[in-house]
């Protein structure tokens, strides 16, 4: 995995990233590195790989956005490694997110809107 990350980090699909995108990827690279580094490229052809990553994943639950964003991270990792032929499969293809937003306080009633516009004048 540590190959894979390192041609990640010197692609051109990384390099076009904005910074704070980079900064954000380069942190949780760091944290896949730390647990994955050493795994062989030929484990994440093993169903069970998948599992290894939900766990540590889980681990993070307690943060459930940070746990989120390290998930999509290794995704955006395996998903680079596969279009470039260095694995056939990319287990982390399909979701499973644990941050679920709750916008409902976020919804404007119409009473809101027509203060909105009352001040505004504007339709």
């Amino acid at each position: 995995m540590l190959t894979l990350i390192t041609e990640f980090r010197s692609s051109a699909e990384f390099s076009k990233k904005s910074d704070a995108t980079q900064r954000a990827y380069k942190a949780y690279l760091r944290l896949i590195e730390d647990k994955f580094g050493d795994m062989p490229i030929e484990a994440l052809s093993d169903p069970r790989v998948l599992g290894e990553f939900k766990a540590w994943r889980d681990k993070m639950a307690d943060k459930p956005r940070k746990a989120d964003y390290a998930r999509s991270t290794l995704a955006q990792l395996l998903s680079f490694a596969k279009d470039r032929g260095r694995i056939s499969v990319n287990p982390c293809e399909r979701g499973g997110r644990l941050y679920e937003a709750d916008r409902t306080e976020q919804i404007w009633s119409e009473d809101d809107i027509a203060k909105v516009l009352g001040v505004t004048g504007k339709p």
